[in-house]
């Protein structure tokens, strides 16, 4: 069983792939002690119980789309697995990672699996653990409750090519809880920040060089009252990173003729010393102050150009970049 919180509330200008949960772990794992022929495969699968020809792509991943009763939200779904033999000792298929658009027969996805070369290793221990998350698959929402419903099945696979040809074993049902949405959101345009014209005198030299912050506060206007947290959360930048150690992203078209090379943009939220992350949730704190009753507030951000230490060649030209980011609320 997957327990998703009771009550999810919507972002109403979340882009599709918006995670609107977290990722949720089941209950409880499957675990299947299995005793296998010399040089069989043992793979563990997931089985829907609708056919799924929809992907969605979140956080950089590609994911296979579960339908719900509400259009517009959808399930997605990540595994963990782990393997032992009779000793204790791994066996060489434990994996993790999402269960992606690839499936059989638009409805079985294999998530790991191995040959087992020597029957001493009986009995094989097979564990895993599956994980959901209500994802936003479209721009228009048609619904106010996602009701709890069983989504298939995990189970294992044990014959010469670990294939679904001689069926599945050994089934668990994977069910999730009723969930009611509550669109009822801040709205935040889009911020532009202006670096201006930095001249190249500022990037000469070894090591690190960056150019001075410009901050513009982001609006976040029309907040209801009663929110438990607001959130930003910047996505990988679509252009790629220049040094990601220092998140540090690349510039828009970053091989085009006549763009600046050698240098990317830096971001902070909150104050110079809090760099922005990537793929991770960060609190606005700036609502505490009006959760009582709603409204607006502001939240600083700030943009530097910078030049990594690794940057060895630098040439003038356009230097434009951009982030994409959700709000989340609870």
């Amino acid at each position: 069983m997957v327990s998703f919180p009771a009550t999810v509330r919507v972002p109403r200008d979340a882009a599709v792939g918006t995670l609107l949960t977290g990722w949720t772990r089941a209950s409880s794992s499957d675990n299947w002690s299995c005793s296998v022929q010399n040089n069989n495969v043992v793979r563990t699968w997931l089985d829907l119980a609708a056919k799924s020809n929809e992907t969605v792509t979140a956080g950089g991943e590609s994911y296979a789309v579960i339908g719900t009763t509400v259009d517009g939200i959808g399930v997605i779904a990540r595994y963990a697995v782990t393997t032992t033999d009779k000793y204790g000792d791994p066996v060489a298929f434990d994996r993790n990672g999402p269960v992606g658009g690839t499936l059989v027969n638009g409805q079985s996805a294999s998530t790991g699996g191995a040959r087992i070369p020597n029957i001493e290793l009986n009995p094989i221990r097979v564990m895993q653990t599956i994980s959901l998350a209500l994802v936003r698959t479209s721009a228009e929402l048609k619904g106010n409750t996602v009701n709890g419903v069983t989504i298939g099945r995990t189970a294992i696979s044990i014959n010469a090519n670990g294939n679904t040809g001689t069926g599945l074993s050994y089934p668990h049902a994977v069910i999730y809880s009723k969930v009611n949405l509550i669109q009822s959101t801040c709205q935040t345009p889009d911020l532009v920040i202006p670096l201006g014209t930095v001249p190249m005198s500022t990037f000469q030299g070894a090591g690190v060089k960056t150019s001075n912050w410009v901050e513009r506060p982001l609006m976040v206007n029309n907040c209801p009252a009663g929110l438990n947290h607001v959130m930003i959360n910047f996505r990988t930048p679509q252009s790629g990173w220049l040094d990601q150690a220092n998140r540090v992203f690349k510039l828009s078209n970053p091989d085009a003729v006549g763009t600046a090379k050698g240098v990317g943009i830096q971001m902070y939220v909150g104050s110079s010393s809090s760099i922005a992350t990537y793929e991770s949730r960060q609190e606005l704190t700036g609502y505490r102050a009006i959760a009582a009753t709603g409204g607006n507030f502001a939240v600083p951000i700030g943009a530097r150009y910078y030049k990594p230490a690794s940057s060895q060649t630098l040439s003038g030209g356009s230097a434009n970049g951009g982030v994409t980011f959700d709000m989340i609320y609870d």
